[in-house]
């Protein structure tokens, strides 16, 4: 009998002396800073709803037979404005007048016209329209206008301004063109537009 409980305090003895060892032996492993192989390049795809978002500084770099394309789109701009104004006698329902030409070697690019009229409260206005032109085809803008009121000469006054992008090309004419409804008493009308020119290569 002692010598079966002196076998079992042995084989305890051997198991904890095993389980010791066990715990203090290193263990090797490998982390994700390893290298595994040769650095791959990423590409990220994103529809142009959504764009990948860049901070900071980014380099572009092209080949010399294929060079970036580069457009400064600041410098050249040259600001511009102007406004002109029609007066329709008694029955004279419209007319066209021209605001400005674009000079040679430049485009005009419209960007907000403003458009007022004076008529008599039984008159309403017609037609409000800016023409521009590029190349051989001229094409009219439509102004909106609404009644504010009567001023203080008893004229119904008609105001709008539209923010709007439209082009005319050098040597075109643009245009300003009103109409009304009735031709018993004088009417008058007015639009100012602003833009900016660019020089053409």
């Amino acid at each position: 009998m002692s010598r079966l409980k002196n076998s079992f305090i042995a084989s305890i003895g051997l198991l904890a002396l095993i389980g010791v060892l066990a715990l203090l032996t290193p263990r090797t492993s490998q982390s994700q800073t390893d290298t595994v192989g040769p650095p791959k390049p990423v590409v990220v795809i994103n529809s142009p709803s959504e764009p990948v978002p860049v901070t900071g500084m980014v380099n572009v770099g092209n080949l010399g037979n294929s060079p970036l394309p580069v457009r400064d789109v600041d410098n050249g701009q040259q600001p511009f404005h102007e406004n002109t104004g029609i007066f329709l006698s008694s029955l004279n329902s419209g007319t066209t007048t021209t605001i400005f030409t674009v000079p040679e070697g430049k485009r005009f690019i419209l960007e907000t016209v403003s458009a007022h009229a004076e008529l008599d409260p039984v008159d309403t206005p017609h037609r409000v329209v800016v023409l521009t032109q590029l190349g051989n085809k001229p094409v009219f803008h439509e102004i909106l206008v609404s009644r504010q009121g009567l001023d203080l000469n008893g004229q119904s006054v008609f105001v709008g301004t539209h923010y709007m992008r439209a082009y005319a090309d050098p040597g075109t004419e643009v245009k300003f063109q009103f109409s009304r409804s009735n031709t018993t008493n004088s009417a008058f009308a007015e639009v100012t537009i602003s833009g900016y020119f660019v020089d053409l290569p």
